[in-house]
């Protein structure tokens, strides 16, 4: 399978590619298979070249994202109201690929709680890459159409359209990141 991806040289201070790309591979399938086509695999790697090159963990210089995908507290809380809170099944299945408690994969029922859940949500994709990969996947989920095939340049569009939506990303910063 890794001979028909678009592997990379060593990229100097990151993280060995095929390690992260087997990291991601195993989370998207412990999260269930549906979650877990190549192409998806594929694209939350290239996610993290383009948003971090997977060398920052924090938005760089300055910035609210966090892990390597660059997730925002926000979307990440949008994630868990949103989505997951009707979806019992899937947050248990997050939790366990994650390796974290269920009851964090719950929206609280105070004001008070809440504040300290984003504060909990922050640390923990900055330091939990398969909660980021999950987070950073369900992203890609709830959009709109269908995953791009292998094929960088839709693959660039669609990252664009449904991930950076309206950052400063582009589809050619997209290329050169994925073709480094």
């Amino acid at each position: 399978m890794l001979s028909s991806l678009n592997l990379n040289p060593v990229l100097e201070n990151s993280i060995h590619e095929i390690q992260i790309r087997s990291l991601i591979g195993d989370t998207l399938k412990d999260m269930g298979k549906k979650f877990s086509a190549p192409a998806a695999v594929e694209l939350l790697y290239a996610t993290g070249l383009v948003e971090s090159k997977y060398h920052y963990i924090r938005q760089h210089p300055t910035g609210p994202a966090r892990s390597f995908f660059q997730l925002e507290t926000h979307s990440v809380i949008d994630n868990l109201i949103s989505y997951l809170h009707f979806r019992a099944g899937l947050r248990e299945q997050c939790a366990r690929a994650s390796f974290t408690q269920e009851e964090w994969w719950e929206v609280p029922t105070t004001e008070a709680q809440k504040s300290s859940w984003m504060s909990m949500w922050e640390k923990i994709i900055e330091s939990n890459m398969r909660a980021a990969i999950i987070h950073a996947r369900l992203i890609y989920w709830r959009s709109p159409g269908k995953l791009p095939a292998l094929d960088p340049e839709k693959m660039g569009k669609y990252w664009v359209k449904n991930y950076n939506r309206g950052g400063k990303g582009t589809v050619k910063k997209f290329l050169e990141a994925y073709d480094t």
